[in-house]
């Protein structure tokens, strides 16, 4: 049985996106949604790679956003920080199953490639650090969880080594592909999901074992 059980947050815990309550044509900045949406996944892929490992902040990412919009600052702001109280998991299913396996001594993980803000705001307004032992997020790791050198994966190595997890003893779901490599060399199991719908069977399968 594994130790730990890492568990992808972006198509794989969640299929949240940022703004997303502005896509409801009813709501009053629902016209914001789409130069939003487009400037910063669209235009914006170095700032957002800055932004996954740390090296720029929430705050000085939507400056830039509302430079290239034109759209003022402080509406982009608050619709930013209002629309983490819109995320939610692909299922209300997997609190029960993740606590089956916290309860049997397994810890469970949020291992994400992710911002400031998923901390800042989409934890708290979720609970999830009462529902996940840990989570390992990417702008404070400084390191994205494909990444490998020297024979170690860098988003993972440091958790590993403190929580004295060896080969074949943790395994990760993850709806991509390109951490394969890394969570290989450490020695973790991989296992794909399909995205946004595939994570519930995983966790139920584990959890028959009990």
């Amino acid at each position: 049985m594994y130790k730990t059980v890492f568990i992808d947050w972006y198509q794989t815990l969640s299929t949240s996106t940022f703004w997303s309550h502005l896509e409801n044509p009813a709501y009053i900045h629902h016209a914001l949604f789409e130069p939003l949406r487009r400037t910063l996944i669209e235009e914006q892929n170095a700032v957002f790679e800055d932004w996954l490992v740390g090296r720029i902040n929430s705050e000085q990412v939507m400056a830039i956003v509302s430079e290239r919009t034109g759209i003022p600052y402080g509406l982009i702001w608050d619709e930013f920080i209002a629309g983490f109280d819109h995320q939610c998991l692909v299922s209300e299913e997997i609190y029960g199953l993740v606590q089956t396996l916290r309860a049997h001594s397994i810890r469970v993980v949020i291992a994400t490639d992710n911002m400031d803000c998923f901390n800042r705001w989409c934890v708290p307004a979720l609970a999830l650090d009462k529902h996940f032992d840990d989570i390992l997020n990417s702008f404070y790791v400084g390191h994205l969880k494909k990444e490998f050198a020297g024979g170690k994966a860098l988003f993972f190595h440091q958790y590993l080594v403190h929580h004295s997890i060896g080969p074949g003893e943790s395994i990760i779901f993850d709806d991509s592909p390109n951490v394969r490599p890394a969570t290989a060399i450490a020695g973790i199991e991989y296992r794909q999901i399909e995205p946004g719908v595939g994570l519930v069977s995983e966790l139920q399968r584990l959890c028959e074992i009990f």
